[in-house]
């Protein structure tokens, strides 16, 4: 389309650079208007997938990363003694340990590395930072460097954050929280989550209630279109006969004392006979969790990879922001888009303002083709787009509520000013 405007086929503007371009108002209308953000929450400590020495190994660790050594100069070093050697010093304190990763810090005594959490490619810059749901004040290096001592290993219950140093994407906290936590723990790593266990009482429904027949054995599942219910019973092994009676199965377990029997239904219909000693009824958990729901909780599905935004699928990790760290972020796309890909980020209507800055760019570049008129004219109307996606952004985040109870019946607009009595005294 850029290309028809401007009646090119290649030949001045080849389309590799007009895909640069766009790639680039891309990330600069997300960067300047500050309207997508995303919850990112990290157990504390914090988890990363790579560490690693050396600065330039980062471009082959995926997911989230960090360095665990100090550079000086020409030298990568892991503990403080090694940089004060190399600088020259004539006296050498005692170095704290050096962990690879984060979470050893939960199991390791004075350290001297920076209370860090590593974030993703995507992040742009933080909005919001709390630990346990309660909210963080934000503070800066040189504020902590003024109490003159290793405050960076501090114990207690957080109060503030600070951005990392360095060009890698962290998050720092003060105080030093050291207790390991983790919120949910998915066993085995394979697959797709089945069951869920913990201190909390799960329950499992579905919205599929009917089924098209009823099978007794493994071999009959699936011969028949639709959804099939097992009306046998299992023995404790898998070598034991199949049983349809709670009698039944006391026989195949091998007990001296039978249960009474009862009813066994074999189609949906026949729940309605419950109450009059019918079959139990069925509820039939089918395939993976799709959605979650609590009266006292919110979950929130969040899909979003490389920049792409798909809430397709099943879930792949849970995280929950009790007792671990939770910041809103304002993301970026982290990889370059190709040709047959689509800026997802930003809505489908105003996609056209990153047409108009790569526009801007072609026609303004020195050359043949050049147009700087009109090119200014396309770099005012895509930054029109990005005030129009600004201020879409403010009234979406204008409602937000970051507790966890209902909100309702709140009053929109600016709270009037106190008024005092009449006969008050006044100050002229």
């Amino acid at each position: 389309m850029v290309q028809s405007y401007l009646h090119d086929s290649g030949e001045l503007w080849p389309r590799s650079e007009l895909l640069r371009w766009y790639n680039d108002g891309y990330v600069r209308m997300l960067a300047d208007s500050q309207a997508v953000r995303r919850i990112f929450i990290a157990d504390v400590p914090g988890r990363v997938g790579w560490s690693f020495a050396q600065e330039w190994e980062d471009r082959h660790c995926p997911g989230l990363h960090r360095r665990f050594t100090r550079p000086f100069v020409t030298h990568t070093c892991c503990y403080t003694w090694e940089v004060e050697t190399l600088a020259g010093l004539e006296t050498v304190n005692a170095s704290g340990d050096t962990p690879t990763q984060l979470w050893e810090r939960a199991y390791s005594g004075e350290i001297d590395a920076h209370f860090r959490f590593a974030l993703s490619r995507q992040h742009d810059r933080i909005v919001r930072v709390q630990w346990d749901d309660k909210a963080l004040y934000g503070i800066s290096e040189r504020e902590l460097d003024l109490q003159q001592q290793k405050w960076w290993q501090d114990d207690g219950e957080p109060l503030y954050w600070l951005s990392g140093v360095g060009r890698d994407h962290s998050v720092e906290l003060f105080a030093v929280e050291t207790t390991y936590a983790q919120q949910y723990e998915q066993r085995g790593f394979q697959g797709l989550p089945r069951h869920f266990t913990g201190d909390r009482t799960y329950s499992m429904a579905t919205a599929v209630t009917r089924n098209a027949y009823a099978y007794t054995s493994g071999g009959d599942s699936g011969m028949l279109a639709g959804l099939g219910w097992r009306v046998s019973l299992l023995g404790t092994r898998s070598t034991d006969a199949v049983g349809l009676w709670g009698w039944e199965r006391s026989v195949i377990d091998g007990g001296s004392t039978f249960a009474d029997g009862e009813s066994v239904g074999t189609f949906w219909w026949e729940t309605d006979f419950e109450a009059a000693g019918g079959p139990p009824a069925h509820v039939s958990a089918v395939g993976v969790a799709r959605r979650i729901l609590s009266p006292s909780r919110q979950y929130a599905p969040q899909a979003l990879a490389d920049g792409v935004v798909q809430f397709l699928g099943a879930p792949r990790d849970y995280k929950s922001t009790v007792g671990s760290l939770a910041m809103v972020q304002v993301i970026i796309p982290a990889r370059q888009l190709k040709e047959a890909e689509a800026a997802t980020l930003v809505p489908p209507g105003l996609r056209k303002y990153i047409r108009y800055f790569v526009l801007s760019r072609a026609l303004g570049r020195k050359g043949e083709g050049q147009q700087s008129t009109i090119s200014t004219h396309y770099e005012k109307r895509f930054e029109r787009g990005v005030s129009f996606l600004k201020k879409l952004s403010n009234i979406v985040f204008a409602d937000r509520n970051y507790g966890r109870e209902e909100v309702g019946g709140h009053r929109r607009g600016r709270l009037p000013h106190p008024h005092l009595p009449a006969e008050f005294e006044r100050v002229w």
